[in-house]
C-alpha cells in the first residue's frame, strides 16, 4: 500500500511538471517582452534592451522557436482574458490561423471560444485537412506518375466517404 501512495504522489508531481512545462512559453514571452524592444528590434548602446535573437541565444533557445511564440502570445494569449490552460495549447495555435495582430480581443475571444468547444477528434480533423491540402499541393507540383493504382483506389475511397459526409 506505500508504493501505491508514493506512485499516486509521484503521478501527481508528473501531471503538475508537465502542465508547468506546456504553460512556461506563456511565462518566458512575458520575460522576452519585458527584456525586449520589438519596435526597435534590436539592442540600445548602453545593452538595455536586447533583440529576441540575443534574448533566445542568452537562454539557450532557437530565436525561430521564440518569434513564433511570441507571435501565438501577442495575436491570441494577451488578448483573452484569462491566461490558458495547457490543454488549450492546440487551440491557440488553430486560433493562430486566423487571426492576425490587428484582430481585436474580441475577434480573438469569438474565434476561441469556438474552438474551444472542439473535441480532440475535431482537432485532428482540421489536422488532417491541413495535410490533405499539403498533399494536393505537392501533387500538383510533382509527378503523379509515382502513385500506384491502389493509392489513387484508397484516396477514391477517402474521398467518397468524405463527400458522403457532408
Amino acid at each position: 500500500m506505500i508504493v501505491d501512495l508514493t506512485y499516486d504522489r509521484l503521478v501527481e508531481r508528473g501531471i503538475e511538471i508537465l502542465v508547468n512545462i506546456k504553460t512556461a512559453k506563456y511565462d518566458i514571452c512575458e520575460l522576452t517582452l519585458k527584456v525586449c524592444d520589438i519596435k526597435i528590434g534590436g539592442h540600445g548602446r548602453d545593452k538595455s534592451i536586447y533583440s529576441i535573437k540575443k534574448y533566445a541565444d542568452d537562454i539557450g533557445m532557437s530565436a525561430e522557436t521564440l518569434r513564433k511564440w511570441l507571435e501565438e502570445h501577442r495575436n491570441v494569449v494577451k488578448k483573452l482574458p484569462t491566461k490558458p490552460k495547457a490543454e488549450d495549447y492546440k487551440v491557440i495555435r488553430q486560433v493562430m490561423k486566423e487571426v492576425t495582430n490587428k484582430s481585436t480581443k474580441g475577434q480573438v475571444k469569438i474565434i476561441y471560444d469556438k474552438y474551444k468547444g472542439y473535441t480532440s477528434d475535431d482537432m485532428k480533423l482540421l489536422q488532417n485537412i491541413k495535410t490533405a491540402k499539403t498533399l494536393r499541393n505537392f501533387l500538383q507540383d510533382n509527378k503523379l506518375s509515382l502513385f500506384k493504382k491502389d493509392d489513387v483506389a484508397i484516396l477514391e475511397k477517402i474521398i467518397e466517404e468524405i463527400n458522403k459526409a457532408l
